[in-house]
């Protein structure tokens, strides 16, 4: 696997633990006992650019608050968001 695709995960599922301290200002259908990033993917978008894909298991489709809490972490911790999408699912 990627190392670049084993950090994010690893990112990912730190950034979930932490988001459990602040569920309450996450809105959603959420199952914060078994949440977790489960894979990521190398995609090729139509244009020709690469995208990391990362799939959250345990919470709602399109959970959108979720989404953007981790979006940001990513953020902050020096990932480019412009490159990852999250899949949220059940």
């Amino acid at each position: 696997m990627n190392k670049k695709k084993v950090k994010l995960e690893l990112a990912v599922n730190d950034i979930l633990k932490d988001a459990q301290k602040d569920k309450d200002k996450i809105n959603g259908s959420i199952n914060w006992g078994d949440l977790q990033c489960v894979s990521v993917e190398m995609i090729t978008d139509s244009e020709g650019n690469n995208k990391y894909r990362v799939y959250v298991e345990e919470a709602e489709p399109d959970c959108k608050e979720l989404i953007e809490y981790i979006e940001d972490e990513l953020f902050l911790s020096g990932w480019n968001d412009n490159i990852i999408e999250i899949i949220t699912e059940w």
